[in-house]
């Protein structure tokens, strides 16, 4: 398996990713950082006043992925 890709049946999560500064408006001011984050998939779309919430946003929706998967695979089981 090369790096970046995911194996079949394991949870993905597609999102397109926007990141831009917001300057303020006195220059001694520090600027601010904002996100926007679309799911790809769901079309959902979210902004995130903290950039450094993309990597928990991430990993909460890889789990989520995950648990919706394996129910999945659990009620499609042959008995």
């Amino acid at each position: 398996m090369s790096e970046g890709k995911a194996r079949a049946g394991q949870p993905t999560v597609s999102w397109m990713v926007r990141c831009w500064e917001e300057p303020r408006e006195k220059d001694s001011d520090q600027p601010v950082y904002r996100c926007f984050v679309r799911d790809l998939k769901t079309g959902e779309e979210r902004y995130l006043s903290d950039p450094g919430d993309l990597g928990d946003l991430a990993l909460r929706r890889l789990r989520e992925a995950g648990r919706t998967s394996k129910g999945m695979q659990k009620n499609h089981k042959i008995g």
